[in-house]
């Protein structure tokens, strides 16, 4: 509810998660605490992080998404910023309390507050026309492109990260991309109606 025009979402640990706000242009931490079950609606007892000091910017056209994905054995929080043709990092293990936001809460809440003073830093500010999935695996990101119909693998071992090479698709609205157990890239074509290997 605090979360309008979602983009993307990153699983964090136990019931807490990441979401691009696309209509207050923001990232928001959700920690449910407790699961409730199925179909429950109770978040009285949910803690939630506004992340407001990088703006971010959704497809104005509501279409292409803006996924990000979390590199669980560091604390960084990988971006996919739509609007602003990037992809920046946060580093989720910094920050501290803030004030109140001035949007919602839509119901009840144990906390709902502001972080400020966290780190972050761009990882890709080139080459990306209308950046949409994202995924990581040890020192390597992979980015995909809806524009150009591209997956464009990065070195990330240092930032900004460096572009290592780009992998054509046949897809005609690439959007979302997974790394694979075995090593295998899934991505799905929103436009095609097909998820491809």
């Amino acid at each position: 509810h605090e979360s309008s025009y979602c983009q993307g979402i990153a699983h964090d640990s136990g019931n807490a998660y990441w979401v691009f706000d696309g209509l207050n242009n923001d990232i928001v931490k959700y920690d449910f605490k407790e699961d409730h079950g199925p179909g429950a609606d109770y978040h009285g007892d949910a803690e939630v992080f506004r992340y407001s000091e990088v703006i971010v910017a959704k497809d104005p056209n509501n279409k292409v998404v803006s996924h990000m994905i979390m590199d669980k054995s560091t604390g960084w929080l990988y971006v996919v910023d739509y609007g602003n043709q990037r992809v920046f990092r946060m580093d989720t293990n910094t920050g501290s309390l803030g004030g109140t936001p001035s949007y919602g809460p839509f119901e009840p809440l144990a906390t709902y507050r502001h972080m400020v003073g966290y780190t972050w830093e761009n990882v890709v500010t080139t080459g990306l026309i209308e950046p949409a999935g994202i995924d990581i695996i040890e020192d390597r990101m992979i980015v995909s492109d809806y524009s150009t119909g591209e997956i464009i693998i990065y070195d990330i071992a240092t930032m900004p990260a460096v572009e290592l090479g780009r992998i054509a698709t046949p897809a005609e609205g690439l959007m979302g991309v997974k790394i694979g157990p075995e090593g295998n890239i899934w991505y799905t074509d929103y436009d095609g109606n097909k998820v491809y290997k």
